[in-house]
């Protein structure tokens, strides 16, 4: 048999983190500040940006 690509027993999935998982945790967080940000202009995401909320989620996300 010749086949073309993956069969299917060769790709795996992870298992999604526990609920009360650092990992499962940092996503929350990144979740709540994309759902803040949201309506923030692309212009004000640089690194000389003054917005405080930007400042705040890069503060916050560096620590994770």
């Amino acid at each position: 048999m010749n086949l073309t690509g993956c069969i299917g027993p060769q790709l795996t999935i992870p298992p999604a983190p526990t609920l009360d998982s650092a990992t499962r945790a940092s996503e929350a967080v990144e979740l709540y500040w994309q759902s803040l940000l949201r309506d923030v202009p692309l212009s004000e995401l640089t690194n000389d940006t003054k917005n405080k909320d930007v400042l705040a989620a890069v503060d916050e996300l560096n620590k994770l």
